[in-house]
């Protein structure tokens, strides 16, 4: 068949409850917590990109080498908890993508970020 990707990237970070608004601010993204259903293949970046310029995608794994290798990997459910470096941008990157023919179901995203000037 032909080759396919699923991709989620959250819309810019513009509300804040403490300093009202923070459109225009400076911003840095330390963690996201996604929230899975059935899932078996998920990749993330938070917008690094390698010496040509491309964005650099880290794989979360959802088997470890202790489970029979010989069964297909179970179905993830629940909550995972991802480490970001999106440096201090007006407009920080976190993408979600799955560009395998596995299950990818993303039910919340929270993302853990500051505000850290103008």
């Amino acid at each position: 068949g032909l080759p396919y990707s699923a991709i989620v990237q959250p819309l810019q970070l513009n509300a804040d409850g403490n300093v009202g608004s923070s459109k225009g601010y400076t911003k840095v993204i330390s963690k996201a917590y996604v929230d899975l259903i059935d899932t078996n293949a998920l990749k993330y970046c938070d917008g690094t990109t390698d010496a040509n310029g491309v964005l650099r995608y880290r794989n979360i794994s959802f088997r470890s080498a202790n489970d029979d290798q010989t069964l297909p990997p179970a179905l993830f459910n629940g909550e995972i908890e991802l480490m970001l470096n999106t440096g201090h941008s007006r407009d920080p990157v976190i993408i979600l993508k799955s560009d395998d023919p596995l299950p990818f179901t993303i039910a919340g995203l929270v993302l853990h970020y500051d505000i850290t000037g103008e």
